[in-house]
């Protein structure tokens, strides 16, 4: 059985959260499995949920002029399609299964219901989903002079000098 309250806390973008948050989302949270070729979402439709890749692949990609161009492959510990939690705006793009695929599933609609009396845990999770898509867009400008230059995991080490213990990059 998956501990989901650690699998969350795991991930870039819930690390960090008191128990009592990631207890909230938790709840919130329900275990899929699918096979490979699936869509999570198409491009345009309305964003609907937050995935957590428990095992498996994704690929995100785009379709421009009945083209349609990988963008990224996403797998185990990462999340998509977290701009569900900010707004209901249509996908941009497309995210399919590209293996068998397991996942948590948050639901933007459950989770706004469970953090909605609880100012403190909303701020909480919001301002994480503001920093990790925010380096993510500094990593996709960072393109023409290369990816290694912009995208930062969010991993950090912990380190101690004449400040005292500070988490570094």
């Amino acid at each position: 059985m998956t501990d989901v309250r650690a699998v969350l806390g795991a991930t870039e973008i819930f690390s960090g959260l008191s128990e009592e948050v990631l207890g909230l989302l938790a709840g919130a949270a329900s275990r899929r499995e699918l096979p490979a070729g699936t869509l999570l979402w198409k491009q345009g439709t309305p964003r609907q949920a937050l995935y957590v890749i428990l095992e498996g692949s994704v690929e995100i990609s785009r379709e421009r002029d009945g083209v349609v161009e990988p963008l990224s492959v996403e797998g185990r510990g990462e999340t998509v399609g977290i701009g569900a939690f900010l707004h209901t705006s249509e996908h941009a793009t497309l995210a399919r299964a590209l293996t068998a695929l397991s996942v948590l599933e948050l639901p933007r609609a459950e989770v706004r219901a469970r953090l909605v009396s609880d100012a403190a845990a909303a701020m909480e999770v919001l301002s994480r989903v503001a920093v990790v898509m925010n380096r993510r867009l500094q990593y996709q400008s960072s393109r023409a002079v290369g990816p290694e230059k912009g995208y930062g995991s969010g991993a950090v080490r912990r380190e101690h000098d004449l400040l005292g213990e500070r988490d570094v990059p």
